[in-house]
């Protein structure tokens, strides 16, 4: 009667697991709520003052700071570049002390052997900032 018992113990805990019908001891903190960001990733469709600034900084590189609509717009290129597969990515937005922001960027280079198209390139990308007269630095 005990070798029957044994068996079917060790087969509910095999099915149903050790701490079945018990509570958990461990329980699992609710997840933390992710930092709001400082600024957001603007898509297209552009106003005409963003796409100006575009068309400004496209082949040589570089920032402009746009201020409408109560935000900065900061439209960020890496210049002209010679294939497809180049992305530019924000790596980090901070307000500094003296009330300033910097932004650092990096450009993604497409993977060795990877096909890609053969045409030049501009990666771009323009954030908005909560500031409506933010002073901005890039770091690229």
């Amino acid at each position: 009667m005990n070798s029957i018992f044994s068996i079917l113990l060790s087969m509910t805990v095999a099915l149903f697991g050790g701490a079945a019908g018990m509570g958990e001891e461990n329980p699992t903190p609710p997840a933390k709520e992710a930092p709001a960001h400082a600024y957001d990733i603007v898509p297209a469709p552009y106003s005409d003052s963003i796409k100006q600034a575009l068309n400004e900084i496209r082949t040589k590189g570089g920032f402009k700071t746009i201020h409408e609509n109560g935000k900065s717009y900061i439209v960020i290129s890496a210049g002209q570049r010679p294939t497809g597969g180049y992305q530019l990515t924000v790596t980090d937005v901070r307000k500094q002390a003296d009330g300033s922001w910097l932004i650092q960027t990096a450009v993604k280079k497409p993977a060795p052997g990877h096909m890609v198209t053969q045409v030049l390139t501009y990666p771009t990308i323009v954030i908005a900032l909560p500031d409506a007269q933010a002073n901005v630095s890039v770091q690229f």
